[in-house]
């Protein structure tokens, strides 16, 4: 039986075609995997031969999919933790770079026109490219994420060095990203801003989404998506073969400008001190801890963060106003075609407990796979750009409308919010499938 896009996939109950899928698929995809640390190796091509080798040597390194999900299931059965991650995506002048053929390179006409293009950069309201960081300006070929705990740090950095061992003459390591992962009390991931990060990520598989269901119903939010709205085909004849567009960008956080921010709209709407941190609640749209502003007026603690709702009875943004980044976002009305797994990781060093505001060298490396980059991720940007979002839109800014009291009609238009996500660099890649890398022959030329 073929492999069904149209639905999610009970991997344990998998048909042969399913399970030479995921034995064939890198992993991350279908299924978050475990990277509190996380190494990104930027890549660039001089020699077809050498290029080659060195995917061909990263090929040997990388485990699919199915050993992913058996590593994980014996895992909570007293087994030992899995290997480290190791995921590769390349670039449609990558694909060139290897010597392909025309009918070997993905046809989605976003990766074709890539993230450095001037039409990209409009359709996103991006930065000029002349704006971001040097490793990001160069011709990127390919790009290598290698993650795991944090325990295994040193399983990364052995797998790391491996890689750089084979870029030589040939292949040029045009830059290196290090993120790390921070957790609050809770022990939930958080972002430099402070806030839960990582929540409401679309499920594909039946395991993961009968488990979430525990915690939810489909009322307020439907937690299960289909394969086809992650996995590609790969060009070829054989039809069990698939990958992903990878989306990755750099976005470097300006904290002491948020959080200034933040005090200045809680001082804006005559805030009670009991109630000043819904401030940055309305910005966001959840609180730090996670709880959805349209749910509860103040932090509820609930774990696991809860993700069971949606906007029906908020529709004029009296609990969460209208402009709110995960609003804009996912607006949970039924158009749900856009939504992305994101797999990313804030990079950049902070004090312990958070206390330090930096404006500069933290931040977020973005990841999020797609099957049609144009309908999900460049959707989803433009959009946030085009609407205002107070977080990641990158346009000018209109004032900014909350409510002073929750659950009430917006009352307060304050001055716009200000620009605190700067964006450094960014690619279009498209992850294949560990046959095609396997079967890279550095002297078929």
């Amino acid at each position: 039986m073929s492999v069904d896009l149209n639905r999610p996939l009970a991997w344990t109950r998998a048909s042969a075609d399913a399970e030479a899928m995921l034995k064939g698929l890198q992993p991350n995809i279908v299924k978050e995997h475990v990277r509190d640390i996380l190494r990104v190796l930027l890549l660039h091509f001089e020699d077809p031969r050498a290029a080659r080798a060195l995917l061909t040597h990263v090929a040997g390194l990388m485990k699919s999919a199915w050993e992913h999900l058996e590593e994980i299931d014996s895992y909570k059965k007293g087994g030992p933790p899995g290997a480290p991650y190791v995921g590769l995506g390349l670039t449609e002048a990558g694909y060139r770079g290897l010597g392909l053929g025309e009918g070997r390179i993905p046809d989605d006409p976003a990766f074709r026109r890539g993230a450095p293009a001037d039409e990209t950069c409009a359709i996103l309201g991006d930065v000029p490219v002349s704006e971001w960081e040097p490793a990001y300006r160069e011709q990127v070929h390919a790009v290598v994420l290698i993650g795991d705990a944090k325990a295994s740090g040193d399983a990364v950095l052995a797998c790391r060095e491996s890689i750089v061992s084979h870029v030589g003459e040939g292949v040029t390591l045009l830059g290196e990203e290090l993120g790390r992962g921070y957790n609050n009390e809770s022990g939930h991931g958080i972002e430099h801003f402070g806030y839960v990060d990582g929540r409401s990520q679309p499920l594909f598989l039946e395991e993961e989404i009968v488990k979430e269901r525990q915690h939810t119903d489909i009322f307020g939010w439907d937690p299960a998506f289909p394969l086809g709205q992650v996995l590609v085909r790969e060009c070829g004849e054989d039809r069990r073969r698939f990958g992903s567009y990878l989306v990755l960008r750099k976005l470097e956080q300006d904290v002491r400008a948020f959080k200034e921010a933040e005090e200045a709209l809680a001082k804006e709407l005559k805030l009670q001190p009991a109630d000043e941190e819904r401030a940055g609640a309305l910005v966001v749209g959840r609180f730090e801890d996670g709880t959805p502003v349209t749910v509860a007026g103040a932090e509820v603690g609930d774990d696991p963060v809860p993700n069971d709702f949606n906007y029906a009875d908020d529709r004029f943004g009296h609990k969460c106003p209208l402009a709110a980044h995960i609003r804009l976002v996912n607006a949970r009305d039924g158009d749900r075609g856009h939504i992305m797994p994101r797999r990313g990781q804030t990079y950049g060093e902070r004090a312990k407990g958070f206390e330090d505001r930096p404006s500069e060298g933290v931040g977020l490396l973005f990841v999020a796979f797609n099957a049609d980059i144009r309908a999900q991720f460049e959707y989803t940007q433009a959009k946030l750009a085009n609407t205002y979002d107070p977080i990641i839109g990158q346009h000018e800014r209109p004032p900014f409308h909350a409510t002073t009291v929750w659950d009430a009609p917006p009352t307060s238009c304050v001055p716009p919010f200000p620009h605190t996500v700067r964006l450094r660099g960014a690619a279009y890649f498209f992850a294949p499938s560990l046959p095609f890398l396997r079967g890279l022959d550095a002297n078929a030329m």
